[in-house]
């Protein structure tokens, strides 16, 4: 036999005459997974109640008539259930629908079917509980699947509790197409320990109710899922104020975000290794995406590229310590406070953070950069609207380069006028920022002094950092450099150059170039 059909209690007559395997509305799951063991079986139209779990064992596959094909644990599903819990790196999960926890299993195929979580009848506590757990299965497929509604009433929000409505543990080369997570109690979709190379394609992750996160990539010390992928994939926050609510990568490495939309949330790399972001939209949340620290460890080597911020207060937020090797590049932004904010302790430090080529309509100040770095680059970026200030800068800031910036829009060139560190290079950023700049001078005949020398820079330059040479000095013999203020200085001779005049060459920068 090619494939097997099973009929809910409530399938029409139609579908029990096109069924080989009958529920009576108890113990659906006997009859679901008896038919698993012989066969690929497909689930008719209407509810399965599940006592316990559905098995999917290896190479087995089990698909539904999309959403009209319900599994729906009972109340007590936690208590009869329990037989079933696998332990995972510690914590005990129960599952409507999983993988053979047993047999290592590959190959699995789950399509077009819905698992209501029934929480709001879920009387059993004290066990976790994931809709779908994909556990120890390589290369399994998971097409058009929804979980909704996995969590228990009256928890809060606690690691201890996460309830998921899919889970991948310990599982690699695992695909989500098209598959949708809403409302469960502590993440939406889980890709946990030891995991790797999981790929979702499109679908939606909402974190909702009492929801951490839409989506999160995470595992026990030293069982750190790898190398996850998101395409397409949209993800969303409803009506829970205390959280971003959207993706973490948490300590997770080589996880690759492409062309997904958050909505209402945050993507964040806390202490992650090796990831992208790219060709993403994010709309509405103070923070578009978020770069922190987990034990003094930071995130490192992460590319955001070529995404797009509307109505975010910051489009990147960089705290705490041991970031390194961050390129922020080609995105754009629009109504943004600032277009990338670090502020953190004295004591946090980022390397190497890489800004260039971004385009900004920002209200505040576009870099905030309120903590300590080395070696920062700033390139190519074009500011739009009015920001307040282009910099604001405060800490240790060293080694760092800003050049070929368009400026102009920003009112003001640093918050409160501070000055840039004087390591700083900074050149051909217009002219709210000049920093080198260059004329000519004359001492007239029966004088010994220019007249006011305007240097065009955007800060006091030194007499060191003003390089004068002689053209013509006719009876002159000497000259110097002095009065230097805020906007000009003067060229004395140490005599009147007479009928010829005496003339000068200057250059004058106020940083390094």
């Amino acid at each position: 036999m090619s494939s097997l059909t099973v009929a809910p209690e409530n399938a029409t007559a139609y579908a029990r005459s096109r069924s080989q395997l009958f529920c009576d509305g108890a113990d659906d799951q006997d009859e679901i997974n008896e038919a698993l063991e012989a066969a690929p079986t497909r689930l008719a139209a209407g509810t399965f109640n599940l006592a316990e779990s559905v098995i999917v064992p290896n190479k087995g596959g089990l698909s539904g008539d999309r959403a009209r094909s319900i599994l729906k644990p009972i109340p007590t599903f936690a208590a009869t259930a329990a037989k079933h819990a696998t332990n995972m790196v510690g914590t005990n999960y129960l599952a409507a629908l999983v993988t053979d926890p047993a047999g290592g299993t590959s190959d699995a195929t789950i399509e077009d079917l819905v698992i209501d979580g029934n929480s709001a009848n879920q009387t059993e506590q004290g066990h976790c509980m994931a809709g779908l757990l994909v556990l120890g299965s390589d290369f399994a497929s998971i097409r058009n699947v929804t979980v909704h509604d996995v969590l228990r009433t009256g928890h809060d929000v606690d690691a201890n509790t996460r309830q998921m409505c899919i889970c991948l543990n310990q599982s690699e080369y695992v695909t989500l197409r098209d598959c949708n997570c809403l409302r469960a109690g502590y993440e939406a979709l889980g890709i946990r320990d030891d995991s790797s190379h999981a790929t979702v394609h499109g679908g939606l992750c909402v974190a909702d109710d009492n929801c951490l996160h839409a989506a999160q990539c995470y595992g026990a010390a030293g069982h750190l899922p790898t190398h996850t992928k998101f395409l397409g994939t949209r993800f969303r926050r409803d009506n829970f104020a205390t959280y971003a609510g959207g993706f973490i990568a948490h300590m997770a490495s080589d996880t690759e975000l492409i062309g997904c939309t958050f909505d209402g949330c945050t993507c964040a790399f806390n202490a992650a290794a090796r990831g992208i972001v790219e060709a993403c939209d994010f709309f509405g949340w103070p923070a578009g995406l978020i770069l922190a620290t987990t034990n003094a460890v930071g995130a490192t080597k992460i590319l955001i590229h070529g995404n797009h911020f509307a109505e975010s207060g910051e489009c990147l937020k960089i705290g705490g310590a041991g970031h390194a090797d961050i390129r922020f590049v080609h995105n754009q932004g629009a109504s943004a406070a600032y277009l990338v904010n670090f502020v953190s302790g004295t004591a946090d430090v980022v390397d190497h953070l890489v800004i260039e080529d971004n385009e900004i309509e920002a209200v505040s100040s576009v870099f905030r950069l309120i903590g300590t770095l080395t070696q920062p680059r700033i390139r190519r970026n074009f500011l739009r609207g009015t920001p307040t200030n282009a910099f604001n800068l405060s800490g240790t800031i060293s080694g760092m380069i800003v050049e070929d910036n368009d400026l102009a829009a920003a009112t003001n060139l640093s918050f409160n006028g501070i000055a840039f560190p004087s390591d700083t290079v900074a050149r051909n950023n217009g002219t709210k920022f000049v920093t080198r700049n260059s004329g000519t001078a004359t001492v007239p005949n029966g004088a010994t002094v220019t007249q006011p020398i305007s240097h065009g820079l955007y800060a006091t330059p030194t007499a060191a950092q003003i390089k004068v040479t002689p053209t013509l000095l006719g009876n002159a013999k000497g000259f110097k450099v002095d009065t230097i203020g805020a906007s000009t200085f003067l060229i004395h001779t140490d005599a009147d150059p007479g009928v010829e005049t005496a003339t000068f060459d200057w250059d004058a920068r106020c940083l390094g170039d």
